[in-house]
């Protein structure tokens, strides 16, 4: 398994802190090529969170932090029945 940068691994740990304060977000999840490991220093960051309130749609939201290009991926918890598989 590949290690993560220190800038990324500490933006990704202030984000999930950030949001795990947030009422509706019932888990972040990182996806991607820094999950499979063939990310390269210019690869953007895929996270997926997964709403626990009454949204019914996916939207997907484009931040900078850092110089670091982060897309959040929003999805309804309630459409995941199983466990996610890894990429």
């Amino acid at each position: 398994m590949m290690r993560l940068p220190e800038k990324i691994r500490r933006t990704l740990e202030r984000i999930v802190k950030e949001m795990r304060v947030k009422e509706n977000v019932y888990g972040v999840g990182l996806f991607g090529s820094w999950s499979r490991g063939d990310a390269t220093p210019s690869s953007d960051i895929d996270l997926l969170t997964l709403d626990d309130g009454s949204s019914s749609y996916e939207y997907t939201k484009r931040i900078e932090i850092r110089g670091l290009l982060i897309d959040l991926d929003h999805i309804p918890k309630r459409w995941i029945q199983g466990p996610i598989p890894p990429e």
